[in-house]
């Protein structure tokens, strides 16, 4: 068996076609009606991966590429394959697949458009001062300040970050409370005011809008696109965002606690071994094969997909929250 990060299990749902999937079952005990059915297709493949990953690669698992440079991260484009491991103590778990947030006031002009330029300099500068950032946050904050004359908490930065430092022995019951909790918060949070109540019965299933560059389609809530954006964000990060963590958590403890798998799978997923754990060199590692249901030996690599970003799908999105509010 081998293991993995959550980044790197959350990684392979991303390289997931999702649009097209149409997995049954719910994603908790209770309706959640805050998520879109993009976030519930979601949230059911990477339950399906925890609960039965043969499942997940044979039915399920459909790789596709990143469309885009979405601006968002510090390493859009690293290319390098996820790695598994063959123990929990290898050193190099702890270093797979961390990123980080570039924050907005990097990202965007006073004009609310993308700063390209801005944007390549702090992905050039951050990996100069990178150590900083993960041992000394105030010499980090010193240093963003004297760069980019900007003043972030590095906590913002963070969100992106991954890796088994995350993972925690939640007792499943105490993971049920904190769900159930947050769901009715945003219920409550949904009837604070007739805005709220405007911009979310429109909007609030796509919060994903409130990161977009484009202009909101069928904005018809009385109130701009920017003050829409602004609020659409604000309430991702405090109610869908947590609420989504603590769903994956409780499909992984409920299933799959350590991220254990098998190391076939891993490899058809487009894992390859850690080579700190994994000496020797290239290793010959068999293959599932989701036709067939058999595990066969391959040598050759698995071509290379890169991460789905979300904002892809955007444009057909629009497309379905019209039809769905007709």
């Amino acid at each position: 068996m081998a293991y993995i990060t959550d980044a790197n299990a959350r990684r392979v749902i991303r390289r997931t076609e999702i649009k097209d999937l149409n997995l049954a079952g719910e994603v908790f005990l209770i309706p959640i009606y805050i998520l879109s059915p993009y976030e519930k297709q979601q949230l059911l493949a990477y339950k399906q991966l925890m609960e039965d990953t043969e499942d997940f690669v044979r039915e399920t698992y459909k790789p596709i590429e990143l469309k885009k440079d979405s601006y968002t991260l510090v390493y859009e484009y690293d290319e390098k394959k996820p790695a598994f491991h063959r123990a929990l103590n290898c050193a190099r778990l702890n270093q797979d697949y961390q990123n980080f947030t570039i924050p907005d006031e990097i990202r965007y002009k006073p004009n609310r458009q993308l700063d390209f330029s801005r944007i390549a300099e702090f992905r050039r500068w951050f990996p100069t001062v990178q150590h900083l950032f993960q041992n000394d946050k105030e010499a980090f904050v010193m240093r963003l300040k004297a760069k980019f004359g900007i003043d972030t908490n590095p906590a913002a930065l963070e969100s992106a970050n991954s890796g088994p430092m995350e993972l925690r022995n939640y007792d499943i019951n105490e993971l049920e409370t904190m769900i159930r909790n947050i769901i009715t918060q945003a219920g409550r949070f949904y009837n604070v005011s007739p805005k709220h109540t405007t911009i979310l019965r429109k909007f609030g299933k796509y919060s994903y809008l409130g990161y977009s560059e484009q202009a909101i389609y069928n904005n018809n809530t009385g109130y701009s696109d920017l003050e829409v954006k602004e609020f659409l964000k604000e309430y991702d990060k405090t109610y869908k965002r947590p609420l989504k963590i603590y769903l994956r958590e409780y499909y992984r403890i409920q299933y799959n606690p350590e991220l254990e798998f098998n190391g076939e799978l891993l490899r058809y997923l487009n894992f390859n071994p850690c080579s700190f754990c994994y000496q020797g060199g290239e290793n010959t590692v068999e293959d599932f094969s989701p036709i067939g249901g058999q595990f066969q030996v391959r040598n050759h690599e698995i071509e290379h997909q890169e991460e789905e970003d979300l904002k892809s799908y955007m444009q057909s999105f629009y497309k379905l929250m019209d039809n769905n509010n007709r």
